[in-house]
């Protein structure tokens, strides 16, 4: 009776088993008309190379052979894969196996010890009716596929600070530079005002103006060199070090600028990492919920053994034993519990759907944000090169009318501060529009064309 009653309730169980898997349907998103018509660009996976600078390609191979966070996204990889070959290895026949072996002696009679031996092979294997395995499998799938893409989430964000910490070092480096010629000038300055307060054609204030500049830049020049060794560290920490020699020494920023890919924002739910992991956890999310709906349906489990037992070892396998068996559990008597854990699911599957609607939507406004960068970024730096081309004719008037005595010495002065002030700007916009630039390109999970 007991049979009958198994294999009729297999029978219905594969009848019905085949109704709880449930259909991803992406969510609904409001995205801009003209972006959800645009075709999809592929990954530039070298995107960087753009920039034409061989030093900062080798650095950036150095960083991702190097870096710690890159090493640690590969071992949540791991990780990742080992969980889904242990899920799918549940959908498998499970095997064990044991070996025992004991004495007997009684207390009165020493010499009269008895040996006893048994060995057993057990099979077990789960029938899937209701996809309870499958859908834990295809969990642990979506699951790897998410943390394959948040490491690539990790490089392309560990690319992004090592350009920007590389650009950030040439802009000192060419900011110091610039520097020791415009301490040069100050010396040349305070110099001139020397010889002229001796002739008597200039006051003491003009000499103590000049060396109060002259101080006021060589500490200007200080904080500039102590940024300088912060950046250096910085890339020392990409690179997994604490101390050592940089492999580069940039020298100075790049003098022309890549254009940016034709891609839109709508593709970032293609091309960024960040939005494959988190539709893949989505629709992870999703088999999660079907599983622990599955869980709480009856479960049919088949069992056989093989064993044997012996006073001898010669003769402990020669008298084997077979059993088979199936067992029936019947986990929905619970009804409470199953219920309430079915509601958890269900509302961790609505949870996910609103933090990967609420990312994209953030990523939209990162794609926008760095276009705009982009954009006034270009149109910045051309008016800060005018006011650079103006500011130099300014001082050189300023130098031509202080020797000529038509002013004072302070002038000169104000107008070389300008000059500093407006090369600073300028070099400093420079490095905001490749670091733009960059960012619009990780916002849209690479785009320049190398």
């Amino acid at each position: 009776m007991s049979i009958r009653f198994l294999v009729v309730a297999m029978g219905c169980a594969t009848l019905l088993g085949c109704g709880l898997h449930s259909d991803y349907q992406r969510p609904e998103l409001d995205l801009p008309a003209t972006f959800s018509s645009q075709a999809q660009v592929p990954l530039q996976d070298k995107w960087w190379q753009a920039f034409n600078d061989p030093a900062l390609n080798r650095l950036v191979d150095d960083v991702l052979t190097a870096n710690p966070d890159m090493a640690l996204a590969g071992i949540k990889l791991k990780q990742a894969g080992l969980g889904l070959e242990l899920a799918q290895g549940n959908q498998r026949p499970g095997i064990n196996a044991g070996l025992g072996a004991n004495t007997q002696r009684p207390l009165d009679r020493h010499f009269d010890t008895r040996w006893t031996g048994n060995a057993q092979l057990g099979l077990n294997y789960e029938l899937d009716v209701w996809g309870r395995l499958s859908s834990a499998t295809n969990a642990a799938r979506w699951e790897a596929d998410a943390t394959a893409e948040d490491r690539d989430a990790t490089r392309l964000m560990i690319i992004g600070k090592t350009l920007e910490s590389y650009w950030q070092l040439a802009y000192l480096h060419q900011a110091i530079a610039s520097g020791e010629q415009d301490l040069a000038n100050q010396r040349d300055v305070l110099a001139i005002t020397e010889r002229r307060l001796v002739a008597g054609a200039v006051s003491r204030l003009d000499l103590l103006q000049a060396k109060q500049s002259l101080a006021g830049k060589q500490a200007s020049q200080l904080e500039l060199m102590n940024l300088q060794e912060a950046a250096r560290n910085t890339l020392l920490l990409l690179l997994g070090r604490s101390h050592g020699e940089l492999p580069v020494a940039p020298s100075s920023l790049p003098d022309t600028l890549p254009d940016p890919a034709p891609g839109l924002p709508a593709e970032v739910l293609s091309r960024r990492p960040d939005m494959r992991a988190a539709e893949s956890r989505l629709r992870g999310q999703l088999a999660e919920a079907d599983s622990t709906r599955a869980s709480f349906y009856p479960t049919l489990s088949l069992t056989g053994s093989v064993g044997s037992s012996s006073n001898a070892l010669a003769t402990l396998l020669q008298n084997p034993v077979g059993s088979l068996g199936a067992s029936l559990t019947l986990p929905f008597l619970e009804w409470n519990k199953r219920q309430q854990t079915i509601d958890r699911a269900n509302l961790d599957y609505d949870a996910a759907v609103i933090n990967f609607r609420k990312q994209l939507y953030q990523s939209l406004v990162e794609v926008d944000n760095a276009l705009s960068d982009v954009r006034i970024g270009r149109e910045r730096e051309q008016r800060l090169q005018e006011q650079l081309t103006l500011e130099r004719e300014s001082a050189r008037l300023a130098r031509s009318r202080y020797l000529a005595g038509a002013t004072g010495v302070q002038n000169w002065l104000d107008e070389q501060a300008r000059l500093r002030s407006a090369e600073l700007a300028w070099l400093e916009q420079r490095r905001s529009l490749l670091v733009a630039q960059s960012r619009l390109c990780q916002a849209l999970g690479g785009g320049l064309h190398p």
